[in-house]
């Protein structure tokens, strides 16, 4: 074990006020009103805050490399303060931030599950209805806003669609609309008075596990595996065989170079062709002992692979016809009908019908998916149009920077040591956490090689900000190797990776149903997992396929969704894009810690 020792030097210059305002909002409580507060949980925020470490530093020392080397981290620099503008920056402007406010802020809170409770009962509350009534749930929240314009999230999703296509965030967001809304009228036109959304599905199940002899697909799969099995089993046998006699071959042809000058002696056949002497230069045998003895094993071998190979083939052929018999029935046809659609045809529209669409049981309506939900964006997008068009003016955010310097001391083969510095300087401009959350709670474990209570958990992690820059330049990008402090504002322009419109929404974890498991290990290593979606935390028969498929249709359609955009990636100065991470979910993920 590495024991880490920690120096601390550190400036903090910070105001925590009360604004008039606020105290203004404050008021007596008498004894029944004070009887009826619970106590629940805990706001708080911090007006004018800014934290500076003025020079000081902090020193971590004791760690190590795998060669045992000591790593030297000097955090040379913190900054967290307001967010100021370019020009500001330039002229060495600082500002004061608001950490949450009185009407926004930041949460420590207990809090009842919800689910099991009726929708109009007094303790039901729609957010924590994932999780069971009969446990309270710790949560940390950060300040939350209903205003798409101050929500962080709904407003990166404004600032992505704005910078695409010609048009605005609205009418960029309408184009893939009309697309999407496109492909679902395509797939409609398709089976209008041809099939229902269920009748589409019956048909997939029918052609898949209908007989061999009425084009049944998943009994020619069987044949394929079987078949499969024989070619893998023939290859195997082969093979060895095979390298057996290229190697004999190689050893043939060696000694007849040697013993027979010019090549005269040399095999004129090829590998895998029985070698006599009428194959050989000028008809005569000319290979000496070693060169007869050599082409007499190699010989042999050919005799022995040719019905290895022989075999091979055989299986080899049958699993092809095999495959292709497959692929007729995956592409065919009837002339009218939803059979007119072949089964990969079917499966295709199905899935892309519920990606768009939802699981719903309709193909007159969209209930849910992407449709759906891109509705709801255009839908916060117009109201951010409109808020801007007001006059309303959007918060401001934080700016954090931070800066380390990594010593390495490394040992050459000779025992020489040498150092090298390595610096990293990060800026965070306009950042915003809004919205983010953690909530815990506790259950019985369901391992039962692991009996006792286990904690559970919701992750969401919000981040947006307008620029985050990255350099490692360090010393290397001074105007003045000997005068410290004074860098070159080209060359780390030049070696800096930005990136701007920076959001990441990350969501783990769904109530009951997939929770987020912390634990540690016997050896004191921690473990994070996202389990696969339980329907028995929640009561559902795994036996009834109707209550399951709900099951999958409530989880797919409200089991929330991650998001990562990036507006523009630079680097030196060079855009190579912006990049994209749409709507995807975690099915499972396990996180483990290991000593090194």
């Amino acid at each position: 074990m590495k024991v880490v020792n920690l120096i601390f030097s550190i400036a903090l210059s910070s105001s925590l006020l009360v604004s008039p305002i606020a105290l203004a909002d404050l008021v007596l409580m008498d004894e029944l009103e004070l009887g009826n507060a619970t106590g629940e949980g805990l706001g708080f925020a911090l007006e004018d805050f800014v934290l500076s470490t003025d020079g000081a530093s902090l020193n971590v020392t004791g760690i190590e490399d795998s060669s045992d080397n000591e790593i030297d981290i000097n955090w040379t620099n913190l900054y967290v303060g307001g967010e100021v503008t370019e020009q500001e920056r330039a002229a060495g402007v600082t500002k004061s931030v608001n950490v949450g406010s009185y009407l926004n802020p930041w949460v420590i809170q207990t809090v009842r599950g919800s689910m099991g409770d009726g929708e109009n009962t007094p303790t039901y509350n729609e957010t924590y209805s994932r999780v069971g009534s009969d446990v309270a749930l710790l949560e940390l929240a950060t300040d939350s806003y209903s205003s798409n314009l101050q929500n962080s999230v709904t407003f990166a999703q404004y600032g992505y669609y704005e910078s695409l296509g010609t048009g605005d965030a609205s009418e960029n967001i309408q184009t893939i609309m009309n697309d999407l809304n496109g492909d679902v009228a395509d797939i409609q036109s398709r089976y209008n008075g041809v099939a229902l959304f269920d009748e589409l599905q019956d048909s997939i199940t029918n052609s898949y596990f209908a007989p061999l002899n009425e084009g049944g697909i998943q009994p020619q799969e069987l044949i394929v595996e079987g078949d499969q099995v024989d070619y893998d089993n023939a290859f195997a046998i082969e093979q060895p065989v095979y390298n057996d006699m290229a190697e004999l071959y190689e050893i043939f042809e060696d000694t007849g170079w040697e013993a027979n000058n010019n090549l005269l002696g040399a095999p004129r056949c090829s590998l895998g062709q029985v070698c006599n002497d009428s194959l050989l230069d000028n008809d005569i045998d000319n290979c000496n002992a070693a060169c007869d003895t050599a082409r007499e094993a190699y010989n042999e071998k050919v005799e022995e692979w040719e019905p290895l190979a022989e075999e091979s083939f055989q299986t080899l052929s049958t699993l092809t016809a095999s495959r292709q018999e497959l692929q007729n029935r995956l592409n065919a046809k009837d002339s009218s009908g939803v059979t007119q659609y072949s089964y990969l045809e079917r499966i295709a529209d199905r899935d892309k019908f519920v990606e768009l669409c939802g699981f719903g049981r309709d193909f007159t309506n969209c209930q849910s998916g992407l449709v759906n939900r891109k509705a709801g964006e255009k839908s916060s997008i117009d109201d951010i149009i409109l808020s801007l068009n007001n006059g309303e003016v959007r918060r401001k955010g934080f700016d954090v920077g931070s800066t380390f310097e990594f010593t390495l001391n490394t040992t050459d083969q000779n025992g020489v040591v040498t150092t090298r510095d390595d610096f990293l300087d990060v800026k965070l401009k306009g950042l915003f956490i809004d919205g983010t959350s953690f909530r815990f709670w506790s259950r019985e474990s369901d391992d039962l090689a692991n009996p006792g209570a286990e904690l559970n958990g919701e992750l969401r992690l919000n981040l947006f900000a307008r620029q985050i820059s990255i350099n490692a330049c360090g010393d290397l990008c001074l105007v003045d190797p000997n005068v410290d402090g004074v860098f070159d504002p080209v060359k780390i322009a030049n070696t800096t990776l930005n990136l701007d419109n920076f959001l990441i929404s990350l969501n783990l974890g769904f109530g009951e149903i997939q929770p987020m498991k912390f634990s540690a290990t016997s050896d004191g290593n921690f473990v994070f997992e996202l389990t696969p979606p339980n329907p028995n935390a929640v009561g559902v028969d795994v036996n009834d396929t109707t209550a399951m498929q709900n099951f999958y249709d409530d989880y797919y359609a409200n089991a929330p969704k991650s998001f990562v955009y990036v507006g523009d990636v630079n680097i030196g100065g060079n855009s190579i894009g912006s990049t994209t991470i749409d709507g995807f979910r975690a099915q499972y993920l396990r996180v483990q810690s290991r000593d090194l």
